[in-house]
């Protein structure tokens, strides 16, 4: 099992998906995923890690990390 990321792969990470999250606002999740998969190879090493980071951002990732998430500006609200 890799290691934990370094803080500063974690702020890349961020960085990236919280842009693409600002650049597609209404694009789903798995789109999103591809868009940074295919623009980020180094950084996102497949789609579903890139998706792990676009749901922790729009806090569908589950109730734990939906408690740890400080900026809840990307969260979808629920209907």
């Amino acid at each position: 099992m890799p290691d934990q990321p370094s803080y500063g792969l974690r702020a890349i990470y961020r960085k990236l998906t919280i842009e693409a999250l600002e650049k597609f606002p209404d694009a789903e999740t798995r789109t999103i995923a591809r868009y940074l998969f295919y623009n980020y190879p180094t950084v996102f090493l497949s789609i579903e890690m890139a998706r792990d980071k676009v749901r922790y951002f729009r806090g569908t990732a589950g109730n734990s990390n939906r408690k740890k998430l400080k900026d809840k500006t990307y969260v979808r609200k629920s209907i």
